[in-house]
């Protein structure tokens, strides 16, 4: 179908509804801004009846749109999809880098999966394969089940529970060792676990029966989990000290990640403003402890307002009543 990108080229009619649609659409990408259907029926060779019905759908689900004079243009939808899918092929290369350092340090496989918009599937997007000798394959761009694998029960931690459900329903054995798919309370509780630890470790789910996964999950600007990078290698490479060494450095760069995607959540909480008045206050009990009950009694009440006399009463300090007694004295010399 490449003579659709050149308007005069001899028109190939497509064969399938499909191909039709796709042909339209590749068409409003490659072409002007907007298309008539007389345009659309000579480039694709098709009857303007046709291209009428192909239209009519896309138009109602927003994926084109009608323009002035008898006209179709792309849709809010389209760009809409077009936006999300350019977005994450932005992510994979922000995290190249950091999967490329977590697999230099490790010289183990490392693995980026993303989400998928159903919530309850999951697609392997990157990976660097091991040198040495002993590796496992994965498949790019498939979408898997997230309910098998470090990989996605990282993700899953934290999903909501409708979409974790949906995922168990979705799911089938395990494909490593034929296990069934858990119970919902047992996956809860290995769910809550993950969320404890900000790391999901898995032995023998996916990959094969004696693979190690070690995962961590990131965020975005929103908050939205958006996927999770991980480290899988043959159990005989990974001893408990290198699982842990493993499992601090996906952490580390999975929230690094997750800041370069605009999420902050993750950084050390400030300290609250309500703990310093709290250490004043407690100062300042302190120090009224350590006065005489004379010395007490001054600070809550000075001398210029005695909180003990009757509303309305004024009594004057020892300043006031000398300055009085000097103006009586001054008066009657005169």
């Amino acid at each position: 179908m490449d003579e659709l990108a050149e308007p005069g080229a001899d028109a190939v009619k497509p064969a399938s509804y499909v191909e039709r649609l796709f042909g339209i659409l590749r068409l409003f990408s490659e072409g002007s801004e907007t298309l008539g259907v007389k345009e659309i029926s000579e480039r694709l060779a098709l009857p303007a009846s046709s291209v009428h019905r192909i239209l009519e759908p896309l138009v109602r689900l927003g994926l084109l749109e009608r323009a002035p004079l008898r006209r179709y243009r792309v849709g809010t939808e389209l760009f809409r999809i077009a936006a999300r899918i350019e977005n994450r092929f932005e992510l994979i290369t922000i995290a190249k880098p950091l999967i490329a350092e977590i697999a230099a340090e490790t010289q183990e496989t490392c693995l980026l999966a993303l989400l998928t918009p159903s919530r309850s599937r999951i697609v392997l997007s990157y990976k660097i394969d091991t040198n040495l000798s002993h590796r496992f394959k994965f498949d790019l761009l498939t979408n898997i089940t997230p309910v098998w694998g470090s990989l996605g029960r990282s993700i899953l931690a934290w999903l909501k529970p409708a979409d974790v459900r949906r995922a168990l329903a979705e799911a089938e054995p395990s494909p490593a060792t034929g296990a069934p798919v858990p119970d919902w309370n047992s996956f809860q509780d290995d769910l809550k676990l993950i969320r404890e630890r900000g790391v999901a470790i898995s032995r023998g789910q996916r990959a094969a029966p004696n693979a190690v996964g070690v995962s961590a999950s990131f965020f975005d600007a929103s908050g939205q989990v958006r996927g999770g990078l991980g480290v899988v290698a043959p159990d005989i490479r990974m001893s408990p000290q290198r699982v842990a060494s493993i499992e601090t450095l996906v952490k580390l760069h999975s929230r690094q990640l997750s800041r370069l995607l605009g999420h902050y959540s993750g950084r050390t909480p400030a300290p609250r403003l309500a703990a310093k008045p709290a250490l004043v206050r407690t100062a300042t009990e302190a120090a009224l402890n350590t006065h005489t009950p004379t010395q007490i009694k001054a600070a809550k009440c000075p001398p210029t307002q005695n909180l003990n006399l009757r509303s309305g009463s004024k009594r004057k300090s020892p300043t006031s009543i000398s300055t009085d007694r000097k103006k009586r004295t001054v008066l009657r010399a005169r």
